[in-house]
């Protein structure tokens, strides 16, 4: 092994050293910041992909929600129109309100939806909670009678 034989080679050696390592250290840092640019872009991309998704399924939820209070609303007309006149008019009545729900589901979205529930509870938290017990009692026994 051959030392230098003066402080200035070594000096001129040293320099050299510490700038290969510096331009290795920065092509590291590039290599790292481009991996990580990378990968934040895949997560961003995925993100994307899942919240169309589900936004998707919500429209088509609300779509399919939507179709079925329209059937009800006229199965509601056609079983009234073969009865008495005081029924007649009751399902009528039920039926228009039915209908106004299709049209409600349709033209609102779900964060409207969920601002305008909101809003009710607020404004009437005694009906809110007997009606969420209400629909409770409901839902339960439905689980009860299907198994």
């Amino acid at each position: 092994m051959a030392y230098p034989e003066t402080g200035t080679q070594w000096k001129g050696g040293f320099n050299e050293g510490a700038a290969k390592a510096g331009e290795a250290a920065e092509d590291f840092a590039a290599q790292a910041k481009e991996k990580v640019t990378d990968l934040a872009n895949q997560a961003k991309d995925k993100a994307s992909q899942f919240a169309r998704s589900a936004e998707n399924k919500m429209e088509d939820t609300k779509r399919s929600t939507a179709d079925a209070l329209q059937g009800s609303a006229s199965s509601l007309r056609s079983a009234g129109d073969s009865t008495g006149e005081a029924v007649k008019s009751f399902s009528r009545k039920a039926a228009d309100t039915v209908e106004n729900s299709a049209k409600y589901v349709r033209e609102n979205g779900f964060n409207d939806m969920m601002a305008d529930v909101t809003d009710c509870v607020k404004s009437y938290p005694a009906q809110s909670l007997l009606a969420a017990v209400a629909l409770g009692f409901l839902a339960g026994a439905a689980i009860r009678r299907s198994r």
